[in-house]
């Protein structure tokens, strides 16, 4: 618990692959919460219906804290783990947030080093200017079209798709964790994203 309490007096922190065991059984008790709109259930209702797990009832009374789902919201704010306005549904859904350790290094790993090219000889178009039907926020930009102006005088219309399998081995820990996920969750809170952000925001 020291690095909790680190963090509770606002010290920077560097979690651990162990503190996760932790940290992981405070969101899903604090993630009932959503259960007070999704099933009727009151504060005090709520508390009954689901006791606090082991970690949870060892870390709220070791930190002097109620263990409920609502003292379990207020320690990951107070440890800046959540923001305020964290979505509850989202984390009550099976929709993955967190990305696990392996996929991440992996992800480190073909930015430093990407796997040969199957498509070696594709064409290259970066000297053409591609336009997208995004707006200023949008860090996945998927497709896009470009416009050439050919020697003859004819014009040519080009549609531009990104090809996140350049980044791929079959079966290994991005390709599994894509198949998981499908696709790109947009929520109004944010986004979800299928791959890393340093890959599908980048060279992706």
């Amino acid at each position: 618990l020291a690095r909790v309490e680190q963090a509770l007096k606002g010290e920077a922190v560097e979690w651990q692959r162990h503190d996760r065991h932790r940290l992981e059984a405070l969101e899903k008790y604090a993630a009932l919460l959503a259960d007070i709109v999704r099933v009727g259930l009151n504060y005090d209702s709520l508390a009954r219906a689901y006791p606090p797990p082991a970690p949870v009832l060892e870390t709220m009374n070791m930190l002097g804290r109620s263990a409920t789902p609502q003292g379990a919201l207020q320690l990951l704010v107070d440890l800046g783990w959540w923001s305020p306005h964290e979505n509850l549904f989202l984390r009550r859904s099976s929709i993955p947030v967190q990305f696990p350790t392996k996929v991440l290094e992996v992800s480190q790993q073909r930015l430093q080093s990407p796997p040969p090219d199957p498509d070696v000889n594709r064409l290259d178009l970066t000297y053409l200017k591609v336009y997208t039907i995004d707006d200023e926020s949008t860090t996945e930009i998927d497709d896009g079209l470009s416009w050439e102006q050919l020697p003859d005088g004819r014009e040519r219309l080009w549609v531009h798709i990104a090809d996140p399998t350049r980044f791929l081995m079959p079966e290994d820990e991005l390709d599994l964790e894509a198949r998981k996920r499908g696709s790109t969750v947009y929520l109004p809170t944010g986004m979800v994203p299928m791959f890393p952000e340093i890959l599908a925001t980048g060279p992706m």
